[in-house]
This record gives structure tokens, sequence and C-alpha cells, in this order.
């Protein structure tokens, strides 16, 4: 499930909850018809409950991941479910990175801290910010 997705100010931003394929094709599609022309900074909360993902799930996260790899100029993803949940979804986020090991434009973290941290490039201010990383509507697309 897609909790929320945001395109501001060169930031494309995803809030999952359980990632699944149609949520993943949902998100493809999004980024596709608001993208534009810029290579957007894409950064995809795992957020903390998250479930352990099955096989299908988690190849349907590798290819978005790739996806996103070939579309945007970095892709962090913020892994902030623990234990075995979050364990499985680094390993799959894992493949990713070696899939693409030629790109290398995929970090995975544990805070959005560190996201903001390592944008390629300036982002949006934090107040503009904490709405958007924070506020958990049940789903919202907004380009700001």
């Amino acid at each position: 499930m897609v909790r929320r997705i945001v395109f501001i100010q060169g930031l494309f931003f995803v809030r999952w909850g359980a990632p699944h394929a149609e949520g993943c094709d949902f998100v493809r599609q999004t980024f596709a018809e608001g993208k534009g022309e810029d290579r957007l900074y894409h950064i995809a909360v795992f957020s903390e409950d998250t479930p352990i993902l099955d096989a299908g799930q988690r190849q349907a996260i590798v290819e978005l991941i790739r996806d996103m790899l070939g579309s945007c100029s970095h892709v962090t993803a913020v892994v902030e479910a623990r234990g075995a949940s979050g364990a499985v979804l680094r390993s799959a986020l894992s493949v990713a990175r070696s899939l693409e090991a030629r790109r290398c434009g995929l970090s995975i973290v544990d805070s959005l801290d560190r996201a903001v941290r390592w944008a390629p490039g300036p982002l949006p201010s934090a107040a503009e910010l904490e709405p958007i990383f924070f506020e958990e509507p049940p789903l919202a697309l907004q380009v700001a």
C-alpha cells in the first residue's frame, strides 16, 4: 500500500505501508505522469510497520527501484522497519543495488535525516518537508 506520493522541487517522495506489485505499478505510473524533464531525487520510505515481504513483494520492489535508478538522479531508501521485516527489506534493496552497480545511485539508510543529508542537490526547506515526511493521510498525491 502506498501511503503518500509527493512531487516537490526536485524531489519525488513515496511513503510505503506494505509494498506489493499493484502499489509499485501505481508509483511507476504516477512518476511517469508527473516527473517532467528533470531528473528527480527519489526518497522511498518503508515505515516501521512494514510486514515481512514475500518473494513477490521483494521482486516488485527490486524492479521498481531498478526503474527509478534509471530515471532519477539518486534513490534513497529509508528503512524504518526493524527486526526481520527490516532485514528482509534491506536484503531486497541490496539486490537492487548489486544489479545496478554500474549506476550505483542507491543509498539505503535508516532515517529521513540521513536521506536529506544525502540529497544530490538542494531540497525544499525543513518547514516545507516536515508535513510531507511526517503527516500521514491514507493516500495523498501532491504536486508542489
